[in-house]
Parts: C-alpha cells; sequence; structure tokens
C-alpha cells in the first residue's frame, strides 16, 4: 500500500488525535488525493444514513477542496448542501457555521445564480443559506459584485422570507449590510426592526446596529466575511481531537491575563478627585478658567453639566466623524449634514444614559440622570424645531425622513414628555405635543 493510500485510509473515519502526518502527505500529493476527496463526497452525499460510525472523509474533503481552492468542486458541493437539515447536522456539524462560508468562498467558480438560487430556497437549511450569504458579502468587499446588485438581492431574500426562520434570515441579512457597511440599506435595516424581525441578541437595538455598521476594524482580515487563503489544519484544536489530550494546566499567568481581559471590558472606573486651581480650566470643558465659571455655581448646577471626557466616554461607540478618511470607507458624513448629526449627538447622549450605579441608588442621583438627560433632549428638540420652522417641514415623519439618524422623533420625543411630565414643566411639555 502506497503512503498516500495509507494516509487516505487513517483519516476516512475519525482518528483520536489530529492526523497531521496524513494531512501533510495528502498536501504532497494532493492531485492524486484529489479523486478520492470526489468519491468520498459523492458517497457521503448519496448514503447519508447508512455512513459508517465517525466516517469524516467527505468532511475532510471540503476542507481540502477550501485549501487547494478547487472550483471545480464548487458545483458539487452545493449539491451536497441541499441535503435536509439533519443529515447535515450528522455530516459536518458546527462546522456548518465555522468554517463553511470559507470553503465556499475559496471554491466559488463565478456560477452567482446558482449561489443566488440556493439562498433563496427555502428547502436548504437556513445555516448553510447564511454561509452562502456571506460569500455573496464578500463578493461585494472584493468588487465583484455591484452595490446595487447586492441591496437588490438582499431586499428580495427579505421579501421572501415567510418561514419559521424568518427571524434569523431577516437578522443574517441584516449583518451582511453592516459587514458590508451599506448604509443605503438602513431604512430597510430600520423597517425589519419596527416589525420585529431582527434577533436583538445579535445586534441589540437600531441605534447600536447603527453604531456598528460605521465601524472598522485596525485588522483587514476583521473587515472580512470570508476568509482566504485557508487550511484543513484550521481545525486541529477542535474538541473532536481532544481525546488524547491531557487538560491544559491553568498557570498563575493565565489567570492573571484573564483578570486584566475582565477588567478591560468593564467602564473605567472614576478619576480621582484632583484640586482644581482657580485658574485652571474649569473641569466642565467650556475653556474659561474656573473662577468665572463653575467654581461658584451651586453644587446641584455643576452635577448637570457633564465635562468634555465624559461626554467623549459616552459617545465612544458613536461612528467617527471628522475622523482622517481612509480610501473606500464610508462615514456618517457622506449621508447626514453636520447640523443633523450635531442634533443626533444630543438625543444620543441623552438616549443612551447608563443605569445608576448600585451604589449610587437614591432619588438625588436618579433625579440627576433624568434631569442630564431633560437638558439633552430639551436642547436637541430646540434644534429641531428651529430647522423645523426654517425649512417649513410639515411634519415630524418628513422631519425622521431627512434628517432622523439614532432614532425617530417619536422615540426621543415620547421620552422627552415624560421627563418634563416627571419634573413639572408643562409649558415646555405642551410645545413637544405640538410635534409629536
Amino acid at each position: 500500500m502506497s503512503q498516500l493510500q495509507e494516509a487516505i485510509e487513517n483519516i476516512t473515519c475519525l482518528t483520536p488525535a489530529f492526523p497531521q502526518k496524513e494531512f501533510d502527505m495528502i498536501r504532497q500529493n494532493y492531485d492524486k488525493a484529489k479523486p478520492l476527496f470526489y468519491e468520498a463526497l459523492s458517497y457521503a452525499y448519496s448514503n447519508p444514513e447508512d455512513m459508517p460510525k465517525e466516517y469524516e472523509l467527505h468532511f475532510y474533503a471540503l476542507l481540502f477542496f477550501g485549501e487547494f481552492q478547487e472550483k471545480d468542486a464548487f458545483e458539487k458541493i452545493m449539491e451536497f448542501l441541499t441535503l435536509p437539515s439533519d443529515m447535515l447536522d450528522l455530516l459536518l456539524g458546527d462546522f456548518i457555521t465555522d468554517g463553511l462560508q470559507d470553503v465556499l468562498y475559496n471554491t466559488y467558480n463565478g456560477n452567482l445564480e446558482l449561489l443566488k438560487d440556493r439562498i433563496l430556497d427555502s428547502d436548504i437549511d437556513e445555516y448553510v443559506r447564511d454561509a452562502m450569504l456571506n460569500v455573496t458579502g464578500q463578493l461585494y468587499l472584493d468588487g465583484v459584485l455591484a452595490k446595487e446588485d447586492l441591496l437588490q438581492f438582499l431586499r428580495k431574500v427579505i421579501e421572501e422570507q415567510d418561514s419559521e426562520w424568518e427571524g434569523l434570515m431577516c437578522s443574517w441579512v441584516a449583518g451582511i449590510a453592516y459587514k458590508c457597511h451599506l448604509a443605503e440599506f438602513l431604512p430597510d435595516v430600520r423597517m425589519l426592526y419596527e416589525e420585529d424581525r431582527i434577533e436583538l441578541s445579535m445586534y441589540g437595538w437600531y441605534d447600536e446596529y447603527l453604531d456598528i455598521l460605521f465601524k472598522y476594524y485596525d485588522d483587514d482580515q476583521q473587515n472580512r466575511l470570508c476568509r482566504s487563503p485557508i487550511s484543513a489544519d484550521q481545525i486541529k484544536t477542535w474538541p473532536m481531537f481532544e481525546r488524547e489530550q491531557k487538560p491544559k494546566k491553568i498557570t498563575k499567568k493565565d489567570i492573571e491575563k484573564m483578570k486584566k481581559e475582565l477588567q478591560g471590558s468593564i467602564a473605567p472606573s472614576p478619576a480621582k478627585k484632583v484640586k482644581i486651581g482657580r485658574n485652571d480650566p474649569c473641569p466642565c470643558g467650556s475653556g474659561r478658567k474656573y473662577k468665572f465659571c463653575c467654581m461658584n455655581k451651586p453644587k446641584e448646577e455643576t452635577l448637570l453639566q457633564e465635562s468634555e471626557e465624559q461626554r467623549k466616554y459616552r459617545l465612544r461607540n458613536y461612528p467617527l466623524v471628522g475622523a482622517e478618511r481612509v480610501d473606500g470607507r464610508v462615514y456618517l458624513e457622506d449621508y447626514y449634514d453636520q447640523e443633523s448629526i450635531e442634533t443626533d449627538k444630543l438625543i444620543y447622549l441623552a438616549m443612551k444614559r447608563y443605569p445608576i450605579s448600585i451604589f449610587d441608588r437614591n432619588a438625588s442621583a436618579q433625579d440627576i440622570n433624568d434631569l442630564l438627560k431633560q437638558n439633552y433632549l430639551l436642547e436637541a428638540f430646540s434644534r429641531f424645531k428651529k430647522r423645523m420652522e426654517a425649512e417649513q417641514i410639515p411634519t415630524a415623519d418628513a422631519y425622521d425622513q431627512k434628517y432622523s439618524i439614532h432614532y425617530f422623533c417619536r422615540e426621543w420625543m415620547g421620552e422627552l414628555l415624560e421627563l418634563l411630565e416627571k419634573s413639572g414643566d408643562g409649558q415646555a411639555r405642551d410645545e413637544v405635543l405640538k410635534y409629536y
């Protein structure tokens, strides 16, 4: 028996440890191994219910097709993926959601119609369709698929969802839109949120979704939907090969690393109080000297003024505005004017008020929080009203269509009305009601 035949035989069924030696032998003789991989995929497709226990050669075939970017295998793989969900789950397991999209992308042969037809086919496993959706998104990022073509197709996917998996599919479509930074798709996503067709566990509420749509990462790989190139060795650390591995001992260094990561995920602790001199710049961020600004103001009044540093912290997830532009990226300024953005920031600062600390759960802390929120919203309302009058905008809905970004008027005005009712400011409340 040749070394290649022995390697193939050794990996036909699951091995206790990762078969590195066999994988390396296959790489050296890939052209000879390729026909055997095609046979394995056909065998699994034709006999999904009668497979020997722990048969894995069809799975390794997919990995090597992806590694060697076997374009001729694409349509064979697409046929294999038409198997019923329960069969695919048995044959591929977690690989459907953790690697399949990369194999499809690296074997893609240019048959876009086949890819689209499979995505629209409700008989195909929904997680497989998600993997295919990611391929279409990556083709757009590569410049292969035009923006208008992708937008049109994503809308078609949404229109044709009527199954029990509608929420997932619509959420995945929204995911493609944000990963491809398709700001033109935001009205469609807002509609999906309005109709409760988005899984909140995926992206949070609409304001959070909008933030991540404009977010880019320094690591280019994180900006991709599909990886390329890929290696069959990527499954080396999978639990399927842990039967002969000893559990890793957790060291003191590991514990310290976990502590640092945990601390990094928690909001920074309040800065220690520093004595402010009379002639120092006022901490409220006004630019004036402390003695001419907040030094002699009542304590309650100073509490209602957030410093520039505090505002910056609350806006930390807000899309970058005024940043140095990078070619190929989209920015909020591409879609909204500066006045809209400044008004939106005020609303964002109000609506993103964070819960009162468990150490500050008293009436005064909550009152201060509400008053800060009310002040931001009143300032936003003043800007809103001025623009409505200057441009003779007929309704708040019309304003929304042109200028609203993170929140519709009914959302933040409804919040403002409740605050004004609580504070007893009937005059301001009546004014807001004219536009609500």
